[in-house]
């Protein structure tokens, strides 16, 4: 609660803008986050960000729940390093959304 207090005093009071990474969002799960997709006209979303990956017919071969909203960019590496670890060779083929591009890959 002191959190809360001390949030809304600076954000209120004080016309303080708070970070997201300070914020309280929910006294019951106190884990939860502020998403942000990076558009304006959608509203922030509540919660915890989670990447999967998806190997032939759909199955959900890892999970990793993000901390923040960290770029897609960086979650390629984990998942085909992972992908090497099990299955002992490369994906076939690849897909992914736009975010995840990088010139430098």
């Amino acid at each position: 609660m002191q959190q809360v207090i001390d949030q809304a005093t600076r954000r209120v009071l004080q016309g303080e803008r708070v970070p997201a990474s300070e914020k309280l969002v929910s006294l019951f799960e106190p884990h939860t986050t502020i998403i942000r997709n990076g558009k304006i006209q959608r509203p922030a979303e509540f919660g915890r960000a989670i990447w999967l990956d998806e190997v032939e017919g759909g199955l959900i071969s890892r999970y990793a729940v993000l901390d923040g909203k960290p770029g897609d960019v960086e979650q390629l590496k984990p998942s085909l390093d992972h992908h090497l670890a099990v299955f002992g060779k490369p994906p076939d083929v690849l897909t992914a959304d736009r975010g995840v591009y990088s010139t430098g890959q």
